[in-house]
């Protein structure tokens, strides 16, 4: 679990001044990220080095609420992608369910 080491060695050593993208992989704010916190230590130092961001995650999950000050206080631009469109959840929608994404985005 270096990954804030890690970063910190690659923002410190960053020619270009593109988008960094955060979850192109997996989700950084999975429900796990409540316990380890490792999202949030590289968001800190994302927001010190002022690099722009995009991140993916899915519109399911409240995890990144937690960061929602961080967030808010980067100096540098922020995009937010957030997914909404699993199956399951457009099919339990089309039966009348509620989809939990769409009800954290309104």
């Amino acid at each position: 679990m270096n990954i804030v080491s890690l970063l910190e060695d690659y923002l410190s050593n960053r020619m270009d001044d593109g988008y960094l993208y955060l979850g192109s992989v997996c989700d950084p704010f999975m429900e796990l990220e409540r316990e380890y916190r490792l999202t949030g230590k590289c968001l800190e130092l994302i927001r010190r080095y002022r690099i722009p961001l995009v991140i993916t995650t899915s519109a399911a999950s409240n995890v990144i609420l937690d960061y929602i000050k961080i967030l808010k206080s980067m100096e540098s631009r922020v995009i937010v992608v957030a997914e909404l469109s699993r199956i399951p959840f457009l099919e339990a929608m089309n039966g009348g369910g509620r989809h939990t994404g769409i009800d954290h985005a309104n």
